[in-house]
């Protein structure tokens, strides 16, 4: 997953209690919907936007051996069966469990998942004189979520960005320190220098249990986990950001030439692979001409990306440079943080004509979805912007909300 950290947003923003949540994720309409049921389904003073109509589903799930209320019950919401693991069930629709709670000015700067916890970085809320406190966190929660609090990995640290979990490791970027640290998923406060770096940007990363690749400067870089004190270039004459590692090699994202004049931007981007083994003969490149792709996710022979308002896709082997465009949201719309499993595409929207705008989280069936992408879950952002990552495993989806100070769970 690509790790983006925006800015922390002004008081006042709205959390998950006073959230807009809305969404079908068992079952029913799309965002384009006209049907929609509100009201105060729990009695606690949320109001709730669900998309979608509401029918009598009691009887009709008595007519197939279900006697449950489907608009209520957490064990069988909109459908029997439908658990909503720890959520709540209103009007049908499971919303999302709070994991754990970073409020401001610490707040959430990237996260990552296991099969067993949640991890993630808070970056340092404060300076002395123009330089940044060394207070950042390094810290983790079980994926059932933190009944106390939750367990500090790492202390110390100035500017902790990115986080990455590769087996029973975790590697994220010092910023400020200008290093790729790591540490074991379970660290006492003996995180260890992977590489230090003169100046560190942001970076992409991604690691197997021998190798990991980093993007820096112009190349995609390469070290033993073991440590690396000198870094091996393993593909060059890049402007790379996002890596992922797939079942056919390293794949990535390349800005492209950064152009000058009245606006400084990159042009002619594009989506890279090359075997792990080697990249000697230069990389592959599955597309060009791209404008500022982002969030690469690569699942299995498949790479996936945003692109503008747009999720795309392409066989790690080659689409003849034309990806395959899977959902498009309105113009004025930016997709980011996407997320795939065996059959569905999930991703972040930042939408709304604001402020306040709106951190949405969507999903698209990878055969495309014509009649429009299903809303999961809406919370609201005024300035800056939330944490643009979606990770999902075989049962839920996970997100951080608008304001960046929760890590949500929302079941499937």
């Amino acid at each position: 997953m690509g790790r983006i950290r925006y800015a922390i947003l002004v008081a006042g923003c709205a959390t998950l209690a006073g959230s807009v949540l809305a969404g079908v994720a068992c079952g029913g309409g799309t965002a384009g919907d006209d049907k929609a049921a509100s009201g105060d389904a729990a009695g606690d003073g949320l109001t709730v936007h669900v998309e979608g109509g509401v029918g009598d589903a009691t009887a009709t799930n008595r007519d197939s051996g279900c006697a449950a209320d489907t608009q209520v019950d957490v064990h069988n919401c909109g459908i029997c069966g439908h658990d909503c693991l720890g959520g709540a069930c209103q009007a049908g629709v499971c919303q999302p469990v709070v994991l754990a709670t970073v409020p401001y000015p610490g707040a959430v700067a990237a996260f990552a998942i296991d099969t067993t916890s949640v991890y993630w970085t808070n970056s340092s809320d404060g300076s002395d004189g123009g330089t940044l406190l060394a207070n950042g966190v390094v810290s983790k929660c079980p994926l059932a979520g933190c009944t106390g609090h939750s367990t500090t990995l790492a202390t110390g640290q100035a500017v902790p960005e990115g986080i990455w979990v590769t087996g029973p490791t975790l590697y994220w970027v010092d910023y400020n320190v200008g290093a790729i640290m790591q540490c074991s998923v379970d660290c006492n406060n003996d995180a260890t220098v992977l590489h230090k770096f003169p100046d560190l940007g942001r970076k992409g990363f991604a690691a197997n249990a021998t190798e990991a690749f980093i993007s820096y400067e112009g190349a995609i870089e390469q070290c033993p986990t073991s440590g690396c004190g000198t870094l091996t270039t393993f593909a060059s004459g890049q402007t790379p950001t996002d890596i992922a590692l797939g079942a056919a090699g390293v794949t990535w994202i390349d800005l492209g030439t950064l152009t000058g004049g009245k606006a400084v931007v990159y042009v002619d981007g594009g989506v890279m692979t090359c075997p792990v083994g080697g990249c000697d003969g230069g990389p592959t490149a599955l597309a060009t001409g791209l404008s500022y792709p982002s969030s690469l996710f690569v699942n299995g022979m498949t790479a996936y990306w945003a692109q503008g308002n747009s999720v795309v896709a392409c066989s790690v082997t080659g689409c003849s440079g034309t990806p395959t465009t899977i959902v498009s949201l309105p113009a004025g719309n930016g997709v980011a943080g996407v997320a795939v499993d065996a059959t569905d595409v999930y991703f972040g929207d930042m939408s709304g004509n604001g402020p306040p705008y709106s951190w949405e989280i969507r999903k698209c069936a990878l055969t495309g979805c014509p009649d429009g992408s299903t809303l999961l879950s809406s919370t609201q952002y005024v300035s800056g912007g939330p944490v643009l990552e979606v990770a999902v495993d075989t049962t839920r989806i996970y997100f951080v909300s608008g304001d960046n100070s929760q890590i949500l769970a929302l079941a499937k």
